[in-house]
């Protein structure tokens, strides 16, 4: 596999004041095609393109209240694009199964083209010693069709395959997510060292790990998708002192997952193969601590 293209980026930026700054972006992505020798029958895959359109404005202020919001709108346009296709072997019980494949496919195929659009808006206000920051992102990804991936019904189980098909919604795509985040600097003796509070909350919204158990879940042989994963609302926690008594030493404490809510974030896609799945938990509540020596200025 040998490919070379050209990208660029074309941005223009405007600022009618000091505080204000409006942008276009016009980006041309490229990725070079690859080859896996273990995957019989689809051992190649071609390059992959990305047209980029991103359109916002950046905003900030000052006074008793000071901070800024942001907002970007963007669309995205693959071509060609690259994504995991995993395609179990047939088995002797399987009609048809006249020339099984030793091992499945379980690697890069090009899906043909997709889209992804969007927005993106984050701000933050501070009054005092409280700072507030808000962020949100709002994602519609989808495939819109082209080409096939391989798939040869005497080796494989193409029903049972992760195909991404035209109006399936790509994987890792959530389209929500939200997070805030609170901060609070104590007021203390500058010789004390700098010392804070925050608590972050973030909440992003179902989305789907893989394609993999779609088939079985419509079909109802299976009570669930496992493929699609659940949404998540996590609640983090951390102390930051800063110069601890006038010192090098940089102390942080911190805890994930507060809540210790249970989830889980991928599936194993092993229901073709094993005739069951596996759920992959996320992380559980966790406690730390960070200590950190700066050295010279």
């Amino acid at each position: 596999e040998k490919s070379s293209e050209p990208t660029w980026l074309i941005n223009l930026d405007y600022k009618p004041n000091d505080d204000i700054m409006i942008f276009a972006k016009y980006a041309r992505g490229y990725r070079g095609g690859g080859i896996n020798e273990a995957n019989f029958g689809a051992e190649t895959w071609a390059p992959e393109f990305i047209d980029n359109y991103e359109l916002g404005i950046k905003t900030s202020f000052r006074g008793a209240v000071s901070g800024f919001f942001n907002l970007t709108g963007f669309w995205n346009d693959f071509s060609d694009q690259q994504a995991s296709v995993f395609i179990p072997p047939c088995t002797a019980n399987i009609p048809g199964c006249t020339n099984r494949a030793p091992t499945g496919i379980n690697g890069i195929q090009n899906i043909g083209k997709s889209r992804l659009r969007g927005i993106e808006a984050d701000g933050a206000l501070s009054f005092g010693d409280l700072r507030l920051e808000v962020g949100y992102a709002y994602l519609d990804a989808k495939v819109q069709g082209g080409s096939v991936p391989f798939c040869d019904n005497t080796r494989f189980i193409c029903s049972a395959a992760s195909f991404l098909e035209a109006g399936t919604i790509l994987p890792f795509a959530p389209k929500h997510r939200v997070s805030t985040t609170a901060t609070y600097n104590l007021p203390i003796d500058q010789s004390i060292g700098d010392i804070s509070v925050s608590a972050t909350f973030v909440y992003t919204d179902k989305q789907f790990f893989s394609h993999g158990n779609d088939a079985a879940f419509a079909a109802g042989a299976i009570p669930f998708n496992a493929s699609l994963v659940p949404s998540s609302e996590l609640l983090n926690l951390n102390l930051n002192w800063k110069s601890v008594a006038g010192s090098p030493i940089d102390v942080a404490l911190f805890a994930t997952n507060v809540t210790n809510q249970k989830r889980y974030v991928a599936s194993s896609n092993a229901l073709p193969t094993l005739g069951g799945e596996f759920l992959l938990l996320g992380e559980p509540r966790m406690y730390g601590l960070r200590v950190k020596f700066n050295l010279g200025q």
